[in-house]
C-alpha cells in the first residue's frame, strides 16, 4: 500500500530537521572519518608510497576541518526553515567531497598484493556501512559519499581484467545497490517520520485552537442566556 503524499509544508520542516541533525553530529562524522582513515593507513602503510599516505591524509584532515568550520558557522548563525535547503548543499558537497577522497585512496594507494585489496575493500565499504546511520540522514549527502567512495573502488578492482577482479566488481556493484536502497528506504522511514510528528503537532494545534473557540462560543451563549434571563425576570416583575 503507497503511503499518502506528505505536505509541502510539514516536508519541509521534516528536512530542516534532518540537516540540522547533519550538522549536529558533525564531531561523530569526523571521529569515525579519522578513525577509518587510520585504519587504512595502516593497513596500506607498507604497499604504498609513505608520501601518499601523508598528502591523503592531509586531505582527510583539511576536509573534516572546513567542515567543523561549517558547523560552527551553522551553530552561530542558527538559519532558519527558508535557508536550509542551501546549508543541506553545503553539507551535502562536504560529503561528496569526502567520499571522494575514499575512492581516490582505492586508486592511487591501490595495493599489489592480494590480501590487501580485500583489506582496502573492507575498509572502504566498511567506512560507508559504519557511516551509514549519520549519512542517510538526508538523501543527498548519502548518495554523494557512498558513491563516490565507492564506484572509484568497483572500477579499479574491474581494471584489473582477470576473472576473479571482474566478478569481485560485480560482487560489490550488487553490494553497493544494496546499500544505496537500504540507505533510500531509511532516509525515507526517518522523513516521514518527522512529518508526522509535524503533522501531529499541527493537528493538535488546530484541536486546542477549535476547544478555545469552542468555550469562548460556549461561554458567550451562556452570558447571553443569563441577560435574557434577568431581562424576563425584570420585564415580569414590572
Amino acid at each position: 500500500m503507497t503511503a499518502p503524499p506528505l505536505a509541502d509544508g510539514v516536508l519541509a520542516r521534516a528536512r530542516a530537521d534532518q540537516v540540522a541533525q547533519l550538522y549536529a553530529g558533525w564531531h561523530r562524522t569526523s571521529v569515525s572519518m579519522l578513525l577509518g582513515a587510520a585504519l587504512l593507513c595502516l593497513v596500506l602503510w607498507d604497499q604504498t608510497s609513505p608520501w601518499y599516505i601523508a598528502g591523503w591524509i592531509a586531505l582527510i584532515v583539511a576536509n573534516q576541518a572546513w567542515r567543523g568550520r561549517l558547523a560552527h558557522a551553522w551553530h552561530r548563525q542558527r538559519p532558519g526553515l527558508a535557508a536550509t535547503v542551501r546549508w543541506g548543499r553545503y553539507w551535502s558537497a562536504g560529503s561528496t567531497l569526502a567520499g571522494a577522497l575514499w575512492g581516490l585512496a582505492a586508486l592511487v594507494m591501490y595495493p599489489s598484493s592480494a590480501p590487501h585489496e580485500a583489506l582496502l575493500i573492507v575498509c572502504l565499504f566498511g567506512v560507508v556501512l559504519g557511516g551509514l546511520n549519520l549519512t542517510a540522514v538526508y538523501r543527498s549527502s548519502f548518495y554523494g559519499f557512498a558513491l563516490a567512495a565507492l564506484v572509484p573502488l568497483i572500477v579499479r578492482v574491474a581494471l584489473a581484467g582477470d576473472q576473479v577482479h571482474l566478478y569481485t566488481a560485480l560482487v560489490m556493484s550488487v553490494v553497493l545497490g544494496f546499500i544505496l536502497a537500504f540507505g533510500h528506504q531509511l532516509n525515507d522511514v526517518l522523513t516521514r517520520s518527522l512529518a508526522m510528528r509535524y503533522e501531529n503537532v499541527d493537528l493538535i494545534a488546530e484541536l486546542r485552537t477549535k476547544s478555545r473557540a469552542a468555550d469562548d462560543a460556549r461561554a458567550a451563549a451562556e452570558r447571553a442566556n443569563r441577560a435574557k434571563s434577568q431581562l424576563l425576570a425584570a420585564a415580569s416583575h414590572d
